[in-house]
């Protein structure tokens, strides 16, 4: 069964998830990194095809950008999450067997409800053809002269039963789709100048794009938010180094790739491929002997990957990706 994307805005799990043993031992040996990455490739799964993520050294950059984590410390929380059977890796493609249950689960409750729900509606529209039909004169009818029983029936029955309930939603929305201006080309020509020299442009405009920038225009909310948000995206999709090529497979951000997905736009808007994330390019403590992938933030604190954690000044240099920092034993401990 594929899915779109937008099968699912949320999905639920058990309020005591982080007591469960598998957890805890992701917990125990990546804190709440690690948590919070499992956490966060659950709402991945969520948003893919099947509930899968195809498992690329690209895909794994780009989530460890969003994630806000290098790409070691990423690969490491997968693998272990794979090696105690949290996640299943299957012909390159990274699934939770147990959240595509529980999603499936989902839909199949949905199913069952939709075609008891269809029933129904079958039900009452033979109940009120009944009752339409009883309600003329027969006798009447052939008496008149000026009518015929085709003019006399009811107009809903030149409109196929499943489309009769919808015909007025549809035609409120052909209404509304006359009146709003889409600015397709604006907005691709707005990507050519801006980003156009960095960046592939958009060479033709094609239906199948009109409808993906139409479905995120939506999202924006109302229309003057609309090029307000597009000037802000294609800035900040400029500005990001990585967007442009700088990550270790030089992959850049496309026109379709911003307006490919529900999130990607809002990735974006929210700063998680910004350079420099966490104060990372700040100067080093001179008294402080730094270890692989360990830097001093803004504030002065020492600390290394997505920087949650806070290395004391006197600690060992962190001896490589492998590590990392155990609060309780203040020690680096590997992975």
């Amino acid at each position: 069964m594929a899915l779109s994307i937008d099968t699912f805005t949320y999905f639920s799990h058990d309020s005591d998830m982080r007591n469960d043993i598998k957890i805890k031992a992701l917990r125990r040996n990546f804190g709440a990194t690690g948590y919070a990455v499992w956490c966060f490739v659950l709402e991945s799964l969520t948003d893919k095809e099947n509930f899968e993520i195809e498992y690329t050294d690209i895909e794994q950059e780009l989530m460890a950008a969003d994630f806000d984590i290098s790409v070691n410390e990423l690969r490491d929380i997968i693998d272990y999450c794979i090696k105690i059977n949290l996640l299943q890796l299957e012909d390159g493609r990274l699934f939770s067997k147990r959240h595509k249950e529980r999603l499936y689960g989902v839909i199949e409750k949905k199913e069952r409800k939709s075609t008891i729900a269809k029933q129904a509606i079958a039900s009452r529209w033979n109940k009120q053809e009944a009752d339409t039909n009883n309600s003329y004169n027969t006798d009447e009818i052939q008496t008149n002269n000026e009518c015929s029983t085709d003019v006399i029936q009811p107009i809903y029955e030149s409109i196929p039963k499943e489309n009769r309930r919808d015909k007025k939603r549809l035609e409120e929305m052909r209404k509304d789709e006359n009146r709003v201006r889409y600015p397709y080309q604006e907005i691709a020509d707005k990507w050519n100048s801006v980003c156009g020299d960095k960046l592939p442009k958009v060479v033709k405009l094609s239906e199948a794009r009109k409808q993906k920038i139409r479905m995120r225009l939506i999202e924006f909310g109302k229309e003057e938010a609309w090029i307000p948000t597009i000037d802000t995206l294609f800035k900040k999709i400029v500005d990001s180094d990585f967007l442009r090529g700088d990550n270790n497979h030089q992959w850049v951000a496309t026109f379709d790739w911003l307006f490919d997905s529900p999130k990607n736009w809002v990735k974006v808007l929210e700063g998680n491929y910004d350079n420099h994330r966490g104060g990372k390019s700040a100067a080093q403590q001179a008294n402080t002997s730094l270890g692989v992938g360990e830097y001093i933030d803004d504030t002065g604190r020492r600390t290394y990957g997505s920087g949650r954690a806070t290395i004391p000044n006197d600690a060992p240099p962190r001896p490589s990706e492998s590590y990392c920092w155990n609060e309780s034993t203040k020690q680096w401990i590997i992975l």
